[in-house]
């Protein structure tokens, strides 16, 4: 393996270890991540695209995605604990 080959994998270490043991949460890491293309390319059909509803749906899909992830990552925040006690729904059911 070329020195570079193995700087560029101990960098990507590095990183995977930084975005798993942070407590700081940041969206591009998720919408950068391999699931979150796999999920993306799942998603597309080119008869839709220049919908405004499936625009709209993808987007919507985006945002419970990035919200899950950081709901897994630092915990639910005091008004979604609310929302979730209010609705009698758990958030097990939700994901």
């Amino acid at each position: 393996m070329a020195n570079h080959d193995k700087s560029q994998i101990e960098d990507q270490i590095k990183e995977a270890e930084r975005q798993l043991f942070s407590n700081e949460f940041h969206a591009e890491d998720i919408l950068n991540s391999k699931e979150y293309e796999f999920m993306q390319r799942m998603l597309v059909d080119q008869m839709l695209v220049d919908e405004p509803m499936y625009v709209k749906l993808r987007a919507r899909i985006e945002a419970f995605y990035v919200n899950t992830e950081r709901v897994k990552k630092l915990g639910m925040t005091e008004s979604q604990q609310a929302t979730i006690t209010q609705s009698g729904f758990p958030m097990s059911y939700r994901i």
